[in-house]
């Protein structure tokens, strides 16, 4: 935590004009617009919903982690700024769940990319307790995760500020194709070069130096 002293992360607060109505336009289009079947309703229902809440913990754990910063005296803060991390962590991850129909589609084990470190930091604070009884923490810490000047951090991967806030923009460009099912392949096409090619975030995996191979599990959970 002393080692912890500033921290740039990005403002996603209005990263698409339409986040707060997401899953209200998706409801409306699927009763008014278009038949979605089962189980693809419920999947990308779940991942509005999912998407939702992964923002609202990005908020708040960036909210959380400036006021600690500018007022480090009171400590308590950093604890609730890595709840709302880790948090934002397990919805993002279960969201890109829910988009892909619990398939592993987002990475290939050892990779390194941006959504390896995602799975592999949910997975290290899902699995904590284990990770304690192997030693997966620094010295006396209490804590699997942590933050540094760089991002979020384990013994073993980061992710950066910046990657976080490609995470939020990643979903939020699939949110805002999804929420309209009647039109998503245009939007996609609108938002990516070829609507069936990996996301954004795999495009560009391996370009952070902070890549790191993730943990190892036999599959992403």
């Amino acid at each position: 935590m002393s080692e912890f002293t500033t921290a740039e992360i990005p403002d996603m607060s209005a990263v698409d004009p339409e986040q707060d109505h997401w899953l209200a336009n998706y409801i409306l289009n699927t009763i008014l617009s278009v038949s979605v079947p089962t189980p693809q309703r419920q999947q990308l229902f779940n991942f509005l919903r999912r998407c939702h809440s992964a923002l609202t913990e990005y908020s708040q754990g960036r909210t959380s982690t400036l006021a600690f910063l500018a007022d480090r005296s009171r400590q308590l803060r950093y604890l609730e700024a890595i709840d709302h991390w880790e948090a934002f962590l397990a919805y993002s991850w279960r969201a890109y769940q829910f988009l892909a129909g619990g398939r592993a589609l987002w990475f290939n084990r050892g990779d390194g990319s941006v959504l390896e470190r995602l799975w592999g930091l949910h997975t290290r604070v899902k699995h904590a307790d284990e990770a304690v009884v192997r030693g997966d923490i620094v010295g006396d810490s209490p804590l699997c995760l942590w933050l540094t000047n760089d991002g979020l951090t384990s013994t073993d991967m980061t992710l950066t500020f910046n990657e976080l806030g490609e995470i939020v923009k990643d979903l939020a460009a699939w949110a805002s194709a999804v929420q309209n099912p009647q039109t998503l392949r245009e939007k996609l096409s609108s938002n990516y070069e070829d609507s069936e090619s990996e996301t954004h975030i795999q495009a560009n995996k391996g370009n952070s130096q902070r890549s790191t191979r993730s943990s190892t599990r036999n599959s992403p959970q």
